[in-house]
């Protein structure tokens, strides 16, 4: 997602000036409202997939042996050693990975694949992201589930929250990146969703939230970095929640918004 909090807005390179918003006067940061669910979508992507460079630490002296013995039944590591398996069987990736800067480090290459692949993923497999993105951060304590919003959580908090999904849910989510990983390496289509259709969407979220709570969701978005722990943890929950709720073609869209790179 080429957004990031503080003042980038949804649009890629290929796209115009945005298109005037049309939300209506109570809430004006639509901007902010999309830069925080995408940057926390991807930040996901990416942290997940750094937990699985811990386990390959072990042995290189960069990480003490006995935690070795951990990482063995960590459930997050040992989904990713069978994920990288799985890439590194594919002559396409095993090609790409011999010409990327660091030939030894194949979940970094996983990563990347699948920040930029997530927006190439099918609509339902988007909303299901989303998901369980709302699972990570109610299962979450406040500290955690805040941090995830503000883009700040540590790799510490963020594993220990993945670590509290049940594992059907945990699998979903490699399952999820893996795909991503993939389409980017196939090229998959990605199918595009305009300004309009954000903001539109983006206004339909809010003004179909009671009128104190669309309130509260503003005042957080306007200064995400000063809200409480508390509010910052009700506005993700609010936000993942509210998209998977929203059906179509409102819910698709904002899904796919917050999926791109």
């Amino acid at each position: 997602m080429a957004s990031s909090i503080g003042g980038q807005t949804l649009l890629d390179e290929h796209h115009a000036e945005p298109t005037p918003s049309h939300a209506p006067e109570r809430n004006p940061s639509w901007s902010r409202v999309a830069i925080a669910i995408a940057v926390a979508g991807l930040l996901l992507v990416g942290l997940c997939i750094r937990v699985g460079l811990r386990a390959r630490q072990v042995g290189d002296g960069s990480e003490p042996v006995g935690a070795a013995r951990q990482h063995e039944d960590d459930p997050l590591e040992v989904a990713w050693k069978r994920t990288v398996g799985q890439f590194q069987a594919m002559p396409e990736f095993r090609e790409l990975l011999a010409r990327s800067p660091s030939p030894q480090e194949p979940v970094q290459l996983i990563r990347a694949l699948a920040t930029k692949g997530a927006a190439r993923l099918p609509d339902d497999a988007l909303l299901q992201r989303v998901s369980l993105m709302r699972a990570v951060v109610e299962r979450a304590d406040v500290v955690t589930c805040a941090a995830i919003f503000r883009n700040s959580p540590t790799v510490e908090q963020l594993h220990t929250a993945f670590l509290k999904l049940d594992p059907d849910a945990l699998d979903a989510w490699i399952d999820l990146t893996a795909r991503s990983a993939m389409a980017e390496l196939k090229q998959v289509e990605a199918p595009s969703v305009s300004e309009t259709e954000v903001t539109d969407a983006l206004a339909a979220l809010v003004g179909g939230l009671p009128a104190d709570e669309g309130e509260r969701l503003s005042r957080v978005l306007d200064d995400t970095a000063q809200a409480s722990d508390e509010n910052a943890c009700w506005a993700a929950k609010t936000l993942y929640g509210n998209v998977t709720r929203m059906g179509d073609p409102h819910g698709r869209v904002l899904a796919r918004a917050l999926a791109r790179d």
